[in-house]
């Protein structure tokens, strides 16, 4: 007798589990459907939140956040796509190869941001009139800071410049709290005007070979000044 109550036992046991991994499965699926309908969702989200063309140019930003990360596989910022966005921090990624002409101008909070060793080319006025940039890291792999790319960002304290830049455009006018900055010794050329209107610089680092522009320093309180004329003439101050 207890041997066939053993083998009901048994039966039964096989049936629940039976039963048990069916509605497993049917959970699974459900929640797989569900996993799949999320994602499309967010895909749809960020589609229009970033809108990206087929050759991966970022042609505008439509979000409302403070920080923002670009997705990966965007390799171009395109002209204007931030501009007047209420972004304050915002990071690329290393797919970005380009940033085009006032990609970020008239961000009126953005604090900082990060120039990634990829991006190769920038066009003038990026971050043009962006009154509270502080903080600005470039990448050694871009030669050449362009024309107005900083111009009107009067809290900008603090840039750091790769070695590799090559050429320092018209980039930095009206830089008002730039106080000190180091140009490293792959720089050949400073443009004219380059920190004209930088009226609290006093403090500059740079290679003795190198070529300046007219009145690439008017208007700041460099405290070497006259060492300079010397070596580069009144040009570069008047």
């Amino acid at each position: 007798m207890k041997k066939g109550v053993c083998v009901l036992g048994a039966i039964f046991s096989f049936l629940n589990f039976g039963c048990v991994s069916t509605k497993q499965k049917k959970d699974l699926s459900q929640e797989k459907a569900s996993l799949m309908e999320k994602n499309r969702r967010e895909a749809n989200f960020m589609a229009m939140k970033f809108i990206v063309n087929e050759d991966g140019v970022l042609e505008q930003f439509n979000g409302s956040d403070s920080e923002v990360f670009v997705p990966s596989g965007v390799k171009v910022i395109g002209h204007a796509a931030f501009r007047n966005t209420l972004v304050e921090n915002v990071w690329l990624p290393e797919s970005v190869v380009e940033i085009r002409k006032d990609a970020f101008a008239d961000c009126q909070k953005i604090k900082s941001i990060t120039i990634p060793s990829s991006v190769l080319i920038c066009e003038e006025g990026v971050f043009r009139q962006c009154y509270y940039l502080e903080k600005v890291v470039i990448s050694g792999e871009l030669e050449c800071i362009p024309d107005n790319i900083f111009s009107g960002c009067s809290r900008l304290k603090e840039v750091q410049i790769g070695y590799g830049v090559k050429i320092i455009g018209k980039s930095f006018t009206g830089c008002t709290s730039l106080e000190t900055i180091e140009i490293p010794d792959s720089v050949e050329y400073i443009a004219d005007f380059a920190f004209s209107g930088c009226s609290n610089l006093k403090s500059i680092t740079m290679p003795t070979d190198i070529e300046i522009g007219r009145r690439a320093f008017y208007g700041t309180q460099l405290q070497n000044k006259e060492a300079l004329e010397a070596l580069y003439g009144e040009s570069i101050f008047f």
